[in-house]
C-alpha cells in the first residue's frame, strides 16, 4: 500500500528538501501510514511495556530512544513518569519488549526488517539489543527517507535493499511490522523464499486489507500453510492490541 505514487514522490520529496524533511512526520500523506498513534494509544503501549518489560523504562535507555523525536517533528504526548514521547515511538519500544518476551536475550544479531517505517524499530532494537548487523528492505524511494533518517540518528551500517535486489539473505531474526502485510502476494511468496527460508526467529505482524484497498496479497490459510512449510514450527500470535479480526503474529524460533 506504501508503494501508492503520492507517498512514494513525498519521500523523494521529503530526501530532497530539507524543509519537508524537517516535519515529515507531520505530513497528512506520510501520517496515512506512519507516525499516526494517539495519545491514548501511547499509554496502552507504556502500561504494556511496564508490565511486561519494565527494564525498557530505565532512564538512561529513554533518553537514547527519544533521540528519534527529535526529527521529523512527530507529535508528542507527556507521559508523565517517562516524559514526553511520540506514540509511535512508544510502540516501537513494546515491539521491543514484544520480542525480548519472545525470544529472549538477542546477541551479535543479524536482523533483517521488511519495510522499516521510518527506521524507528532499527534504531530501538539498537539500543535494546546487540545487534551486529541491520538490513531493511523496502521500495527505494522509502528505503532513501529510512536512510537519511537513521543516519540523522548515527546509525551509519544500516543495509539498504530492494525487492529487487533481494538474495537469499540469512539472518538471525526477520521482522516486520507493516512491510510483509503491504505487499502483494507475488512478492510475500518472494520474501518467504528469500527470507523465512534463512530466519532462524521470526516475527511478523500479518494484517489483511478490506477488498477497497485493491491490495492482492495472500491469504490467511495459505500464508500459514506456505510458511509451516518453509518455516517448520510457527506460532500464530493475538495482536497487541488488535487491529483487525482475521490479523495475528507469525513467529518461529522461540524456546
Amino acid at each position: 500500500m506504501t508503494g501508492i505514487p503520492a507517498f512514494l514522490g513525498f519521500c523523494e520529496e521529503a530526501v530532497s528538501d530539507p524543509e519537508v524533511f524537517k516535519k515529515f512526520k507531520r505530513n497528512p500523506i506520510y501520517a496515512l501510514f506512519h507516525d499516526n498513534g494517539t495519545f491514548e494509544e501511547g499509554r496502552y503501549f507504556l502500561k504494556k511495556i511496564k508490565k511486561n518489560c519494565p527494564e525498557l523504562l530505565d532512564p538512561a535507555l529513554l533518553e537514547k530512544v527519544r533521540t528519534i523525536d527529535c526529527i521529523g517533528r512527530p507529535k508528542i504526548h507527556d507521559f508523565g513518569s517517562v516524559g514526553p514521547f511520540s506514540p509511535s515511538t512508544l510502540h516501537y519500544l513494546k515491539i521491543a519488549a514484544d520480542l525480548k518476551a519472545q525470544f529472549g536475550k538477542i546477541e551479535n544479531a543479524r536482523i533483517i526488517e521488511i519495510g522499516g517505517e521510518s527506521g524507528a524499530l532499527c534504531k530501538v532494537l539498537h539500543e535494546v539489543f546487540d545487534v551486529e548487523h541491520y538490513v531493511i528492505v523496502n521500495l527505494k524511494e522509502p528505503l532513501g527517507l529510512i536512510q537519511k533518517h537513521l543516519t540523522k540518528l548515527g546509525l551509519k551500517h544500516v543495509q539498504y535493499v530492494t525487492p529487487d535486489e533481494l538474495k537469499l539473505e540469512p539472518s538471525d531474526l526477520l521482522i516486520s511490522t507493516h512491510g510483509f502485510s503491504e505487499s502483494s502476494s507475488t512478492l510475500q511468496k518472494r520474501y518467504m523464499r528469500k527470507l523465512f527460508s534463512g530466519a532462524k526467529k521470526g516475527f511478523i505482524f500479518c494484517r489483511f486489507y478490506p477488498k477497497q484497498f485493491q491490495l492482492m496479497s495472500m491469504k490467511k490459510d495459505p500464508m500459514i500453510k506456505r510458511a509451516k512449510r518453509i518455516c517448520g514450527n510457527i506460532s500464530l500470535l493475538p495482536e497487541d492490541p488488535s487491529t483487525g479480526g482475521d490479523n495475528f503474529i507469525l513467529s518461529w524460533g522461540q524456546g
